[in-house]
């Protein structure tokens, strides 16, 4: 799947070819464990659990075929709307070729450029620092209103520090169930 992106990028494949080619490799990958799971099952001498187990491998290859679908239909729809955008491109240029403005096309496009380079660079500082400033207030009461929606809600806190924390507390109880 990684060199069918390569050669999307390298204009070798195109993105809707890539995209039918992942999904037919993840459709196969889903069959194949789905096969090497199940050769076993003859071996339990337990009907029942034979058929639990062939159940529980069905489902997971289930969801494997969906989430391969899901994907599949992104970037279909990925296509689609890099194909409007090269279209809009293409009428703004011959706009600009008609009216003679072709030094405020490239303007507006480099401009524009400009705009998703720093837009990539600073959305990830942005969400670390909602994450550091999310969790320092805590959203009770009027207080917690008025901070809804700013980097300052607690939504922003990092979620993985909360699942640590009742991970933590969970492993305190069980050590407290314990029979000594």
């Amino acid at each position: 799947m990684r060199q069918n992106q390569t050669k999307v990028h390298g204009g070798s494949l195109s993105g809707t070819s890539a995209a039918e080619s992942d999904y037919n490799a993840r459709i196969a990958a889903a069959q194949r464990v789905f096969d090497i799971e199940t050769s076993h099952l003859y071996l339990l001498k337990d009907q029942a659990k034979e058929t639990e187990k062939t159940a529980e491998f069905a489902a997971k290859a289930d969801e494997a075929r969906y989430r391969a679908a899901v994907e599949y239909e992104t970037a279909l729809q990925a296509c689609v709307n890099r194909t409007k955008e090269i279209r809009t491109d293409g009428r703004g240029i011959f706009d600009a070729l008609h009216s003679h403005t072709m030094n405020q096309w490239f303007k507006n496009f480099a401009l524009n450029q400009g705009k998703q380079v720093f837009e990539n660079a600073a959305a990830p500082v942005m969400q670390a620092a909602g994450h550091v400033l999310g969790g320092i207030i805590p959203n009770v009461g009027p207080l917690g209103t008025l901070l809804h929606g700013t980097i300052f809600d607690n939504a922003n806190a990092d979620p993985g520090k909360e699942t640590a924390q009742h991970t933590k507390d969970t492993a305190e109880q069980v050590k407290g169930l314990r029979v000594t």
